[in-house]
């Protein structure tokens, strides 16, 4: 009875392990896939600024811009600080 209930015991541990290595596995491979549909997070992507933005997202530019954060895109000076 001991050695059912150990041989048991240890075939689900091994399922257990061999599952979560795939599931891992396959979320990482999700994780990258999903790195390469968008351009934004390649090696080459450059900031190309709110003007370009504004021709796709236009609504979102106009109540972005007036935020603290919104304004804090520029180059630093004394009179944003």
């Amino acid at each position: 009875m001991k050695r059912r209930l150990l041989t048991a015991g240890l075939a689900i541990t091994v399922f257990s392990l061999s599952f979560l290595n795939w599931f891992c596995n396959s979320s990482e491979k999700k994780k990258e896939e999903e790195r390469t549909t968008y351009a934004g997070l390649s090696d080459s992507a450059r900031y190309v600024g709110m003007e370009t933005c504004k021709g796709c997202h236009s609504g979102v530019h106009e109540t972005f811009s007036h935020t603290g954060m919104g304004m804090s895109f520029n180059m630093a000076s004394k009179e944003k600080s």
